[in-house]
């Protein structure tokens, strides 16, 4: 089973995604800002129970998603994690601008999908990228 985390501050915007993924098998958890989120996926490391998928909207309070993407990666770069074991990030975000979907992928993001998200491209880009 896929273990999924979803770092988004709008409620209504994680339980769309949430009830959209409850279509597969997932063990989701949900944060509502990025701190958390970094916190989150850290200590689920540490405890040998890494995500597989970590779903991040970039407009949040405390740290942005890019902040926290960068985070991520950083983190997995310090403990040597090869890229095909680290997490896949997809941004889910209402920002459909060419700096912020750049700075992503720039970032390593493996996806970016502009909210509403849709079912069908939901899950297209997860298989491609598990």
């Amino acid at each position: 089973m896929k273990k999924i985390l979803i770092v988004e501050d709008n409620e209504l915007s994680a339980d769309i995604l949430k009830v959209i993924l409850q279509d597969r098998e997932f063990s989701i958890e949900t944060v509502d800002n990025g701190e958390k989120g970094i916190n989150k996926f850290i200590e689920s490391y540490e405890n040998g129970n890494p995500y597989n998928i970590v779903f991040l909207d970039i407009l949040m309070p405390i740290k942005n998603g890019q902040q926290v993407l960068e985070e991520l990666r950083g983190f997995e770069s310090g403990k040597k994690i090869s890229d095909n074991e680290k997490v896949k990030i997809i941004m889910t975000t209402s920002v459909d601008n060419y700096e912020n979907v750049y700075k992503s992928f720039k970032n390593k993001c493996d996806g970016y999908l502009i909210k509403p998200i849709l079912k069908e491209k939901l899950f297209k880009l997860i298989d491609q990228i598990t």
